[in-house]
């Protein structure tokens, strides 16, 4: 019976930490651009589903994120996303937008690429990107 608590129990304590997508979308080609939290480390990964050329981890603290930001004005509301992502040389800007308008959404999402502070490329998302 001990070991079936115990058992239990690891099980539970396994799961609280699971993997969480914070964001998704499809760039060019059909390759992915997503973000996973896992506990409080964040990985990002660009590349083809289930088989990405670029994926790294970033921790908690290394992570420098703006949190959503809401503007309104008199005929949209527009929300803001920015996460920024390091690793080695580079800086990965993630940026996610949707602007309200009356009963319409419009969805403008993507990655600015730095290197040494140089903006290098943008990649932008074709899809609607599933937002947590």
């Amino acid at each position: 019976m001990k070991p079936i608590i115990l058992l239990a129990l690891m099980l539970l304590a396994t799961t609280s930490f699971a993997e969480q997508l914070i964001f998704s979308c499809k760039a060019r080609w059909g390759k992915e651009i997503k973000v996973i939290q896992d506990g409080v480390n964040y990985q990002f990964s660009y590349g083809w589903p289930n088989k990405p050329r670029l994926v790294f981890n970033n921790s908690e603290s290394q992570l420098k994120e703006h949190a959503a930001n809401w503007e309104d004005n008199e005929t949209s509301r527009v929300g803001l996303r920015n996460m920024f992502f390091q690793h080695g040389v580079y800086t990965y800007h993630l940026r996610s937008s949707i602007n309200r308008m009356k009963d319409e959404y419009i969805y403008h999402a993507g990655v600015y690429v730095f290197k040494n502070d140089k903006k290098q490329k943008y990649i932008k998302c074709l899809t609607q990107p599933s937002v947590r």
